[in-house]
């Protein structure tokens, strides 16, 4: 008799745990492609949170992997067999390239009750100049070297350059055109002096525009010079 008691009563308390009530989550597009946008342009999306489980979802809290990813508002319970939105906006004001961000859901769901979502796409730079770098590389002594390099508007507008002279002397910059216009492209020339006061020279070169996105266009710029030769001794 005792026996079948607790059989009786483990098989209730199984069936018990057995019918726990539990929530999922399901997002069917966790990863979004927004492709290419301009710099400075602003994205918007909304990942749609279903809960097939039999139990309500609870999303604690919203975490993202940069300032520039923002969860703007998502529902702080989903009940079951329910869905809900969690909305993002990607600011790619001072991003340029590839982008991949992240956005972490925290919840009550099983195992760990957090779930990923991404947004990714590039950036392309309004005003973009390539190569990025001016390198010219081991210089010798006295010796006036020129690089060229491309200025790219991939804006709406034209725009107006005007430079910014490196202070240190050993550079000179200067543009081909002073009005670029919109999809348009011009030559930017980096003239360096090489002198022996230093081995190793880098400056910033500055190029102001009008277009109110970008104010300015930063230019890296380095070199190396080569050491003088030694005189030889004479030998009597």
């Amino acid at each position: 008799m005792l026996k079948r008691i607790l059989f009786a009563v483990a098989l209730t308390l199984g069936l018990a745990a057995s019918a726990v009530a539990t929530p999922k989550v399901v997002v069917r597009e966790p990863a979004f492609d927004f492709g290419t946008i301009l710099q400075g342009d602003k994205v918007v999306h909304r990942f749609t949170v279903e809960n097939p489980g039999d139990a309500t979802l609870e999303i604690h809290k919203v975490k993202t992997t940069c300032g520039c990813t923002v969860a703007n508002d998502y529902p702080r319970e989903i009940a079951a067999g329910k869905s809900g939105e969690v909305s993002v906006t990607f600011d790619s004001n001072h991003k340029q390239g590839p982008q991949v961000k992240g956005i972490t859901l925290f919840t009550n769901a099983e195992p760990s009750g957090e779930y990923i979502l991404q947004i990714k796409g590039v950036v392309r730079e309004l005003i973009a100049v390539n190569p990025p770098v001016c390198e010219f590389g081991v210089v010798a002594p006295g010796k006036v070297v020129t690089r060229e390099m491309t200025l790219a508007n991939h804006s709406e507008q034209a725009v107006h350059l005007q430079v910014v002279e490196p202070a240190d002397g050993h550079f000179k910059v200067s543009v081909k055109e002073a009005t670029v216009p919109a999809g348009g492209e011009t030559t930017v020339a980096v003239e360096f002096t090489s002198t022996t006061d230093r081995p190793v020279i880098a400056n910033l070169a500055e190029i102001r525009t009008d277009h109110p996105r970008v104010p300015v266009v930063t230019i890296r710029i380095r070199a190396r010079v080569a050491a003088a030769d030694k005189p030889k001794p004479v030998v009597p």
